[in-house]
């Protein structure tokens, strides 16, 4: 990944650009904006399930600060200094992603405060560029395979998974996900909330495997 823009895989450019040119302008990818394919650390317990960051004018500030972006950086490459979903942390608080993921995840927080939710859960976004809105993938490409063996991993060690948004896609790409004993679906996926409207009886055992951090 280059450390400056275009963020973007030299395996993904073609397509992103050949997208690009078809689409809306809301439904572009932009490559000013680093790739997040995960929020916070894969060793957490609970994996969220999205589909690709959103975009609005205040992220290019956020991604446009030296230390911020190498929080976002760090978690994209999953490196040793990678150890919570950074959104949830107080840098992070009144930025776009930090405002949209604590108005989400507000229930379990009440509950055990924002440090341990942080280090209990990580997103995995199905593509990692940032749009304004989304329409689709502009084509399979190594990134999604690369997602896909993730995810499989994260399987094999039995994580609890909770799909947020864009459950045809997952699936699509991992059919494994409609067998697996330990997912959960959320009952509203417009307002991914994780809440006990929005899991039902299943609120209980996402709180059970935070009680455990």
């Amino acid at each position: 990944m280059p450390e400056r823009p275009p963020f973007v895989l030299e395996h993904d450019l073609k397509g992103i650009l050949r997208f690009n040119q078809k689409a809306e302008s809301r439904f572009h990818f932009d490559l000013n904006l680093h790739p997040e394919p995960f929020i916070g650390s894969l060793s957490a317990p609970v994996i969220l399930l999205a589909l690709n960051p959103g975009l609005s004018e205040d992220d290019y500030r956020v991604h446009a600060d030296r230390g911020l972006l190498g929080i976002i950086r760090d978690s994209a490459l999953q490196t040793p200094f990678c150890a919570e979903h950074y959104y949830l942390s107080d840098s992070f608080s009144s930025t776009p992603g930090g405002e949209w993921w604590r108005a989400k995840l507000r229930c379990l927080a009440d509950e055990f405060e924002w440090e341990v939710v942080s280090r209990a859960i990580c997103c995995i976004q199905l593509y990692p560029y940032h749009s304004r809105a989304f329409s689709s993938i502009p084509e399979f490409t190594s990134t999604l395979e690369y997602v896909r063996e993730v995810l499989v991993d994260q399987l094999s060690l039995g994580k609890l998974v909770v799909v947020m948004r864009a459950w045809q896609y997952w699936t699509k790409y991992l059919p494994e996900l409609r067998v697996y004993e330990r997912v959960l679906r959320l009952r509203n996926p417009r307002n991914p909330c994780l809440s006990p409207g929005n899991l039902g009886d299943s609120y209980e055992i996402v709180r059970q495997e935070i009680g455990l951090v």
